[in-house]
């Protein structure tokens, strides 16, 4: 009987080694397609060129301040000016410069000194050709808004890579869309002026009396907003 037991031990053995090969390659498989998901949902939600999140990582963190922060963060709206001139007057490369020289800025600015913070704490996405959003946690008055934005302005006008900036603080009820609604005309407005700002007196008399288009003449882009800011100057 012995024997017989002795011959059943390797049987017995070997099933078990069997069984803990397959667990092992289950684990390593399901960890290489964990891997693999968290790599292309990453992706997904990260612009290729800047390595800043994308629209739908934009969304994606809104929800989550909004979620957790309500009425207690801001939002920025950043334009690009002149990305469509130097893709077509210099290059698409001499666009992606552009670009890329707008994401360090705004990385570098908009980062926190204070290590009580979590890192995160501000969420940069590119949310079009052009188009930067920028969530604030913790921004919620006129005067902290102001300070961020006229920083970010500046530094911007600095390194020449001129933008046009929106900004709007989150109250308890304002969706998404409204944010960059509000946002968005705010920024309309901003760019505005600082066409108005940049022109000479004779390119304001030509938009007013004989008009101008965005391929006729930069700085002006339509006779509209010249008008507009003409009129608010005026009230002012």
């Amino acid at each position: 009987m012995r024997g017989i037991e002795s011959l059943k031990k390797p049987e017995k053995n070997t099933r078990e080694q069997a069984l803990l090969a397959i667990f092992a390659a289950s684990v390593v498989i399901n960890g290489v397609q964990f891997l693999r998901n968290r790599k292309l949902n990453k992706e997904a939600h990260t612009d290729t060129l800047t390595g800043l999140s994308n629209r739908r990582g934009f969304e994606k963190a809104y929800k989550k301040i909004e979620r957790k922060m309500p009425g207690n963060f801001a939002l920025l709206v950043v334009d690009v000016d002149g990305l469509k001139q130097a893709n077509d007057e210099d290059s698409y490369q001499e666009g992606d410069r552009l670009l890329k020289k707008v994401t360090r800025v705004m990385q570098k600015n908009l980062r926190t000194e204070d290590p009580s913070r979590p890192p995160d704490v501000v969420s940069v996405s590119r949310t079009g050709g052009d188009e930067f959003a920028i969530l604030l946690p913790g921004v919620n008055n006129n005067k902290d808004l102001e300070t961020v934005r006229s920083r970010l302005q500046s530094e911007l006008d600095d390194q020449n890579a001129s933008a046009s900036i929106g900004e709007v603080i989150h109250e308890v009820g304002m969706t998404q869309e409204d944010m960059l609604e509000t946002a968005d005309n705010l920024l309309h407005i901003n760019k505005e002026d600082r066409a108005l700002a940049v022109c000479t007196p004779e390119e304001i008399d030509r938009a007013v009396h004989i008009g101008v288009t965005a391929e006729e003449g930069p700085p002006l882009r339509a006779v509209p907003k010249i008008l507009s800011a003409l009129d608010r100057q005026g009230q002012a």
